[in-house]
């Protein structure tokens, strides 16, 4: 759906869903800073680095190797992460 014009910064996050996504991305100094600065751009870097961190070849490995909870961490992350996309989505657009 197209949001136009659109919210307008600084938007204000919620504590709470700040703290998880710093948590989630501990190393992603840009996304912080979004954060802390209430930018709209939250969400595009949320969008861009959510999904399986696991390619096929990967997965197929871990398991033989016996390395299953591998997966499972980057399974978990995953929902994790597109969970936190969602939030992101509720928090900008409340009204979809």
């Amino acid at each position: 759906m197209l949001h136009w014009p659109g919210p307008k910064e600084p938007i204000h996050y919620p504590a709470d869903f700040t703290a998880a996504v710093k948590s989630a991305y501990p190393d992603f100094a840009e996304l912080h800073q979004a954060l802390d600065q209430g930018r709209l751009f939250v969400g595009r870097y949320l969008d861009d680095s959510n999904g399986l961190r696991m390619e096929p070849e990967e997965i197929v490995a871990a398991f033989t190797d016996g390395r299953r909870l591998d997966v499972l961490a980057a399974a978990t992350m995953a929902v994790l992460r597109d969970a936190l996309y969602r939030t992101w989505q509720s928090i900008v657009y409340p009204h979809d």
